[in-house]
């Protein structure tokens, strides 16, 4: 990049909240043997509080249904040679966010009386500097990479009277190093076959600390730091066998392609993964392409030593409810121990049409398969349904003792965060249910990707757009061998089966417009034994921009950008609750923002 524009951008939810502010810098200059961009960006964003839906007034106003953000980042990014045939690049990041979040325990409680307050701040940064080579025809590379993120949470826990301060610290680190090369073998008849070497070794630390305030003093009751490292090495070979000048019917073009990873995770384990490619065009209008393949992943360091957390919980959400009626429920989260990897195997085919009879038409296809092994995730994926469920009973103790309880809590870093209201029993609770992280059996998903673009020159008029793509999505998990599979997607909090977006833009020299509609599928909401269907979700777009022709003066090369998301204001659908206290809607599919009115300048110096 050479030279220097920045942007101003302000906007927020006609409904109240979500204020947002942006301010984006990005500037560089080029040399004959080098150059550097450097983007700088401040955003802000206000919260949205139940109090300002009418959709959550169920529940206590000092909710947030969004975080409260603040965020500073920036990235450089830099390239000199150094002699001919060798150069240095350098490429690194810094971020900066603060967050602030509410959560009420009770449904007619201020959240500074009984309920949770979080205020997070995350520190990140990462640099890589990589000399590359050039070495007759092949091309080297070697490359350094430090990065560091420091997440720091800030917790006050309040119950009545009283309030419990904590903090938790996660600071993860990466130093690695890697080699790379890649270059021609030997000639075919479609090219040259060409292979890419690489390899390296990689070091990740995680340290995690947890203190609470007792008595005016900070106690620290969970303090570690745990590293790991892994060799690697990779090859992947690409062999052209046929191109378009040959002239060979019904092939127009084929290469196929083969890669191999190795990695030795240092007492852990060491694996081999393999990846096929199909690259087959039978004529220049038709492609297809083909690849399968299968991956390894150890779990994070965060997955292991995610703290353990212990909520009780008011036994009357439950349907049934535990024995006896209304006794409370001891729910626990985190990690279960002993994690293992997880592996799956994938493959997919992608059919793309570019008929030169109708110029800018490209049409796609696309279907996927993923059969994850030892997949990790929380077993639940409905709360309310665990104490009736069968498939959840291996995650449930049923009338535990106060022994039991009492030594569970005992374990807990955090302590016992009651949400019940009244006081503590260990005698009294009805269930003890375990939705820490641990390897469920099985996990699939399959699912087709679709889209289709047309583009049109109008000339002297500009050019037009029209624009579309669909999804669809499947996927069940199995918790344990021979139990049957639970269904994912389609669910609520999950992602719903189709999902789509379609639009059309216009632009010419100075103005520019698009509109699009978003389409987020219905849902099933299996939160109780009798299922309800939740209605798709479905939003309008608007956009508009304007630029300036000024040849001189401070509003040469201005753009104005308009844009209202969400015109027609569509409010989330209302889904039965599992907590009275929490919001009542599907936040993983549906947004509290509503209508989103925002203007940007932009002016390129």
């Amino acid at each position: 990049y050479d030279g220097l524009e920045t942007t101003a951008r302000v906007g927020g939810s006609t409904d109240g909240g979500d204020f947002q502010q942006q301010f984006s810098l990005v500037g560089g200059r080029r040399w004959s043997s080098g150059g550097f961009m450097i983007a700088l960006d401040e955003n802000s964003a206000s919260p949205i509080y139940a109090g300002q839906r009418d959709y959550t007034r169920s529940v206590d106003p000092s909710l947030t249904l969004t975080d409260r953000i603040r965020q500073l980042s920036g990235v450089i990014s830099a390239h000199q040679q150094l002699a001919p045939g060798l150069s240095l690049d350098v490429d690194g990041y810094a971020m900066n966010r603060r967050s602030l979040l509410q959560n009420p325990f009770s449904p007619t409680a201020d959240v500074h009386v009984s309920g949770l307050v979080s205020r997070n701040h995350v520190g990140s940064f990462a640099l890589t500097p990589t000399l590359r080579a050039e070495l007759g025809s092949w091309q080297a590379s070697l490359s350094a990479t430090g990065a560091d993120s420091r997440t720091f949470l800030d917790t006050n826990n309040y119950f009545g009277s009283s309030a419990r301060h904590a903090h938790l610290l996660y600071e993860d680190q990466l130093k690695g190093v890697e080699a790379t090369a890649e270059g021609p073998l030997f000639a075919l008849p479609g090219g040259d076959a060409r292979l890419a070497l690489g390899g390296g070794l990689r070091r990740i630390a995680l340290h995690d600390r947890y203190q609470f305030l007792a008595a005016g003093q900070w106690l620290t009751n969970h303090n570690f730091t745990e590293s790991r490292s892994v060799q690697f090495a990779y090859g992947e070979l690409s062999l052209p066998f046929v191109r378009p000048e040959l002239g060979l019917p019904f092939i127009d073009r084929l290469t196929l392609s083969a890669a191999l990873r190795y990695e030795h995770w240092n007492a852990i384990a060491s694996v081999t993964t393999p990846k096929l490619g199909l690259v087959y065009q039978p004529v220049a209008d038709v492609t297809l392409r083909a690849t399968w393949g299968k991956s390894f992943k150890i779990p994070t360091l965060l997955q292991v030593n995610e703290v353990e957390e212990g909520d009780l919980i008011p036994g009357f959400i439950f349907n049934p409810p535990p024995q006896p009626a209304g006794a409370p429920v001891l729910f626990l989260a985190g990690s279960a121990p002993n994690l293992k990897p997880e592996r799956a195997t994938t493959w997919s085919g992608t059919v793309e049409l570019k008929p030169s009879f109708i110029p800018g038409l490209d049409l796609a296809a696309t279907y996927f398969h993923i059969d994850y092994r030892d997949r990790i995730a929380e077993p639940l994926t409905s709360v309310l349904s665990a104490l009736y469920n069968p498939l959840y009973s291996n995650f449930i103790v049923y009338n535990p003792t106060a022994a039991q309880v009492n030594a569970l809590i005992a374990t807990l870093p955090g302590g016992l965060s009651n949400q019940t209201g009244a006081p503590f029993d260990p005698s009294g609770v009805g269930a003890i249910i375990d939705d820490s992280l641990r390897n469920t059996e099985r996990q699939r998903i399959h699912g087709v990707d679709l889209t289709a673009d047309y583009r049109l020159d109008l000339g002297s008029n500009g050019k037009l757009l029209l624009t579309g793509a669909a999804s669809y999505l499947a996927s069940k998990q199995q918790l344990a061998p021979g139990q049957p599979y639970l269904q994912l997607a389609g669910t609520i909090f999950q992602p719903p089966h189709w999902r789509g977006r379609a639009g059309i833009a216009w632009d010419n020299r100075r103005t520019g417009l698009s509109a699009f509609v978003n389409y987020v599928g219905p849902t099933i909401d299996n939160s109780f034994t009798t299922l309800e269907t939740i209605g798709a979700f479905t939003t309008l777009d608007l956009n508009f921009s304007v630029r300036t022709d000024a040849k001189e003066g401070v509003l040469r090369n201005v753009e104005l950008r308009l844009s209202a998301l969400n015109v027609l204001n569509q409010k989330p659908h209302l889904i039965r609750i599992v907590y009275p206290e929490e919001a009542p809607f599907d936040s993983t599919n549906e947004s509290p923002v509503g209508r989103f009115l925002g203007v940007a300048i932009r002016k390129v110096w």
